[in-house]
């Protein structure tokens, strides 16, 4: 199997517990776990780089995930409400994490930096800025190895008066720093 439907192909299979893919899978499509609320694991992702919207939206069991570190697309809601997911491995070439790809992952590990949370891989753990360490920051320096900040990441951080973003950021989300209290921008 190369190609495995266009999306929610596996939507709502609440009994379904684990999943082995064929290494040849690249791109798990929109919703194709959506709601499979038993799934514990996926393992065979060796060589997916994209994984669409909603893909394992609240599979809230779901704690291990075999990705390595190809994966270059996250969109939006991916891994939402995952709230058992420990951890995941992102490229250095990624291109778009979106918007709210891993809220309510209360068991993921972030990487802490300068008041912000991150997701990378063992190379550089600080490729995507995830969230703000909590909403009443004053500031923020992001990493200089980050390439990505998704949308909305800083949204409704009033307190927030100043960011220090780094040259190597090659994707600023929109509504990105909406409703904040910034004073100072330095890019």
């Amino acid at each position: 199997v190369s190609f495995i439907g266009t999306s929610e192909t596996f939507k709502g299979c609440l009994s379904l517990k684990n999943v082995s893919m064929p290494n040849n899978i690249t791109i798990i499509r929109s919703g194709m776990f959506e709601n499979c609320v038993s799934l514990e694991s996926v393992s065979g992702l060796g060589n997916v780089v994209e994984i669409e919207r909603w893909a394992f939206y609240n599979c809230c069991y779901l704690e291990n995930i075999d990705i390595e570190s190809q994966l270059i697309y996250v969109g939006d809601e991916a891994f939402y409400n995952c709230q058992k997911l420990k951890n995941i491995s992102i490229s250095d070439n990624v291109t778009f994490v979106g918007e709210k790809a891993f809220v309510n992952c209360k068991s993921l590990e972030y990487n802490v930096y300068d008041n912000a949370l991150y997701l990378g891989n063992r190379y550089n753990p600080y490729v995507a800025i995830i969230q703000p360490q909590h909403k009443f920051i004053t500031t923020c320096e992001i990493h200089p190895n980050t390439k990505i900040i998704p949308n909305y990441t800083f949204s409704g951080c009033n307190a927030l008066q100043s960011v220090n973003i780094p040259e190597g950021i090659t994707h600023i989300g929109y509504h990105t720093f909406s409703s904040c209290g910034l004073n100072e921008i330095t890019i």
